[in-house]
């Protein structure tokens, strides 16, 4: 209980609405900014769908940049990017399961090796690497995914409640107002 209770209070003020001393609106605006960046990446090295599905998400941040306080943006944005990160994850998964059960990669890698105890050693090492490779890139990975989906739905429920109190309650910066 103590440790999922510190795991929420990592990023994101839910009494203030604020990340990293910046109002959840300026931590959108920054994943926003980065988003975009990641989409031109995408065009320029003509991995088109890639850059379809950052395209997507992309024109909802922009959304944000042009509506910041709009609940329903939020929401949506929110949601697709639950949904892509998901998406990420079984991906992620699934490539590492078909490495740890295909062993012609491996193969290729150790074929230098000339004994057979040292094939076997490059074969056991190469595995054992990925196992490593995996379970730091998914620690990483969920890390900063659990931070972004804190932004986003800690934006959206801050907008939320500024629509439900008339827009009072909160200022633009996600302090409360005196």
């Amino acid at each position: 209980r103590i440790i999922i209770d510190s795991l929420i209070k990592m990023c994101v003020n839910t009494e203030h609405y604020t990340c990293c001393c910046c109002s959840l609106t300026t931590a959108t605006y920054v994943l926003g900014v980065l988003q975009l960046i990641s989409t031109v990446c995408f065009a320029c090295t003509s991995d088109w769908v890639s850059f379809t599905m950052q395209l997507i998400i992309s024109m909802l941040f922009i959304m944000v940049f042009v509506n910041p306080y709009d609940a329903r943006t939020r929401k949506m944005l929110f949601y697709s990017v639950s949904i892509g990160q998901l998406i990420s994850i079984v991906t992620y998964i699934a490539i590492f399961l078909y490495l740890l059960f295909t062993d012609d990669w491996i193969k290729d890698a150790c074929h230098s090796t000339s004994s057979y105890v040292q094939q076997q050693n490059c074969l056991d090492f190469a595995k054992t690497g990925l196992i490593i490779s995996f379970c730091w890139g998914m620690a990483i990975m969920l890390l900063f995914i659990f931070m972004i989906w804190q932004v986003l739905f800690f934006g959206w429920k801050e907008q939320e409640e500024k629509a439900e109190n008339g827009g009072a309650g909160k200022t633009s910066d996600g302090y409360t107002q005196a």
